[in-house]
């Protein structure tokens, strides 16, 4: 999310220089003014290019069978902190998984919706984890009585 912000921050300061521009006729000012609202499109362009490929990635990988399933209960549940000062945790038969939604600088094409923003997981669901590379690309809410995989 800091990512867009900064995106923004440059646009706006670059409008703002145009601004001034205008009213004082200052060359440099115009220069610089355009430079900052091409240095924020081009940011956001990159960022969301990494996302995206990113992500294509990942729905390759799952649309490949390229992933390890885990299923189980959610045992040893830590939620994020409301400070986000840690990873929300989990741990399903003896595999454990960390994520976070408060990475401001870093988009992930990863589950990383925790319980204190509305994500899905609680102590002692049952679930199947489709994970690659400790990214969770999918994550399926079992009923109770749902039958175990084998183990392997």
């Amino acid at each position: 999310m800091e990512v867009v912000w900064a995106a923004v921050g440059a646009l706006i300061f670059g409008c703002l220089l145009l601004l001034i521009y205008k009213l004082k006729r200052r060359r440099s000012a115009r220069i610089f003014g355009y430079f900052m609202i091409v240095c924020g499109i081009l940011f956001a362009g990159v960022k969301w290019a990494e996302w995206h490929v990113a992500r294509r990635s990942q729905l390759r990988n799952l649309a490949a069978g390229l992933y390890e399933t885990v299923e189980g209960t959610i045992e040893d549940f830590h939620p994020m902190p409301k400070d986000g000062s840690s990873n929300e945790s989990f741990t399903i038969s003896g595999h454990t998984f960390s994520y976070s939604d408060n990475d401001e600088l870093e988009a992930t094409p990863c589950f990383n919706q925790t319980a204190l923003n509305g994500g899905p997981i609680r102590p002692g669901m049952m679930v199947r984890v489709k994970a690659n590379e400790g990214c969770i690309l999918r994550i399926e809410i079992l009923p109770e009585n749902w039958p175990r995989l084998p183990k392997s």
